[in-house]
């Protein structure tokens, strides 16, 4: 009776936005036998399943994940059965990266659907979906863990780029069309919450062609264009945020509603790659490397941002 009631309880509150944790009562109920301090804890969230209120049932588990944040170590509770292809059991994995080995934190949204992803020193990363319309449960999880790691001092790459930065700040103009104000709009929240961004690089949304193209391959683009997305490049004295679309690269005639954000300490940073895109001519890969995670980004050969990535 007691574990029917929290089902219904926690049924009648349910809906679409990540919620804080403040008191064992709010704890969903398939997580109540872990061990949780929420004394010792800085940030406790719980991220619900993608499904709307009339799909929910009283008897169901309604949280997908979660996240608890202490001093030493972020730890992520993930519900059996996300995967269609899950069938354990009722029950949870837990996972675990100490602040010591966090290296990144990317969130990226398409439309409705979000996913939220920590990288880790050994290359292991912990990603959590969620739903992308209410927002502030995300801002607050990469907030928190931003003020966790911003006090780390940058290294080498860190320093070199920081030095190579000093007194530069992006035109922004260039993102005035608007197949851009998506980014536009992201480095605008992001300044909102960080005023001591600056924005270093940018750069809008261009068309793109398969270099050395056949004519079928010719036709396709005709009909389907391919599209560079615009991005930008921005930070302060310990963090390098870049923001985007939720893929660099897209196809159609359908106007991207995404974003994407990087979130990195200048103390992870070991160095960036660069590589000629395979199929895109005027394109180029570039590859962030922290410890054993790598990020990738997309971005045209003459894009501001590629020259000081690749110059340190």
């Amino acid at each position: 009776m007691a574990t029917q009631q929290m089902h219904t309880t926690e049924w009648k509150r349910f809906g679409p936005w990540i919620d804080p944790v403040t008191r064992a009562e709010d704890v969903p109920p398939l997580y109540r036998d872990t061990t949780l301090d929420l004394d010792a804890a800085t940030l406790v969230l719980k991220v619900p399943r993608d499904i709307e209120h009339r799909d929910a049932k009283s008897d169901m588990d309604l949280y997908d994940h979660l996240v608890v944040i202490d001093e030493k170590e972020v730890t992520v509770l993930t519900r059996h059965g996300i995967a269609r292809d899950d069938d354990r059991p009722r029950g949870y994995d837990t996972e675990s990266i100490a602040f010591a080995d966090l290296m990144a934190v990317h969130d990226s949204v398409n439309l409705l659907r979000g996913v939220v992803t920590l990288h880790g020193r050994d290359g292991h990363a912990i990603s959590m979906r969620h739903s992308g319309s209410p927002r502030g449960g995300v801002g607050r999880l990469t907030d928190h863990l931003r003020e966790q790691l911003s006090s780390l001092t940058p290294g080498p790459w860190g320093d070199a780029f920081l030095s190579k930065v000093d007194g530069m700040e992006a035109d922004l103009s260039v993102l005035r069309r608007p197949g851009d104000a998506g980014v536009a709009g992201a480095l605008q929240d992001l300044r909102a919450d960080h005023r001591d961004i600056t924005a270093w690089a940018c750069h809008a949304h261009r068309r793109v062609w398969p270099e050395n193209a056949g004519f079928g391959q010719r036709v396709q683009h005709v009909l389907s264009a391919a599209h560079l997305q615009g991005g930008v490049l921005a930070g302060d004295d310990t963090m390098l945020e870049l923001l985007g679309r939720h893929e660099w690269l897209t196809r159609g005639t359908v106007p991207a509603l995404s974003s994407s954000r990087l979130t990195i300490p200048f103390a992870r940073i070991d160095g960036v790659d660069e590589e000629p895109h395979p199929i895109y001519g005027g394109a180029v890969v570039l590859t962030l490397r922290a410890g054993g995670s790598t990020m990738t980004a997309v971005v045209p050969e003459d894009a501001p941002m590629r020259r000081l990535l690749t110059a340190v």
